[in-house]
C-alpha cells in the first residue's frame, strides 16, 4: 500500500469518525455523564433538575475557552439547574487558583478521570450537552447560537 492510499484511507476514516450522528453523539456523552456522576460527584447533583452540561476544557482555544468560562460564571450566579466540568485538566493546581470559589459550587466538577478527553478537534471547544429527565439528547459546541443555547441564556434575564 502507497503513502497515498494510507492518506485516502486515514481521511476517510477521520471524516467517519467526526461525522457520529448527534444521537451517537448524545449516546455516548450520556453514558460518561452517568459514568461521571456515580463517582465523587454522585452525591452532589440530581441529573434530573439540570437542563445541561457545559464542558469546559483547560486546554485548546483559549479565546473559546475563556468567553465560555466567563458566560458560564456570569449564568451559575443565577441558576440552578446548569452543571459545569472541567475536562482536560492538567494542572489541578492552577485550575484551583484561577476558579477557587468556582469550584466550590457542587454544580461544578471536574473531570479527573478523562471521560471527557476526545482525541478529535471538538475537545478543544467548550461543549454544552442538553439534559431531559436526567439524559443527554444533544451536545453541541457551546454558544454556536442554536434555538436551545439561546433559550438557555435567555432565560436569565
Amino acid at each position: 500500500m502507497n503513502t497515498r492510499s494510507v492518506t485516502i484511507i486515514s481521511l476517510v476514516f477521520f471524516v467517519f469518525m467526526s461525522s457520529c450522528s448527534s444521537d451517537e453523539k448524545a449516546s455516548i456523552f450520556n453514558q460518561k455523564i452517568k459514568q461521571h456522576y456515580s463517582g465523587a460527584y454522585g452525591e452532589s447533583i440530581n441529573l434530573t433538575k439540570i437542563k445541561a452540561i457545559i464542558f469546559l476544557p483547560r486546554e485548546g482555544c483559549q479565546g473559546c475557552i475563556s468567553d465560555a468560562s466567563s458566560m458560564t460564571i456570569d449564568l451559575l450566579e443565577k441558576r440552578e439547574d446548569i452543571a459545569v466540568i472541567f475536562t482536560v485538566v492538567n494542572d489541578l493546581k492552577l485550575l484551583k487558583r484561577q476558579y477557587a470559589s468556582f469550584l466550590n459550587n457542587p454544580l461544578v466538577s471536574v473531570d479527573l478521570q478523562g471521560l471527557f478527553k476526545d482525541e478529535r478537534v471538538s475537545s478543544i471547544y467548550p461543549q454544552i450537552a442538553y439534559m431531559k429527565n436526567g439524559e443527554c439528547h444533544k451536545v453541541e459546541e457551546f454558544g454556536n447560537g442554536s434555538e436551545e443555547f439561546s433559550t438557555l441564556f435567555n432565560s436569565i434575564n
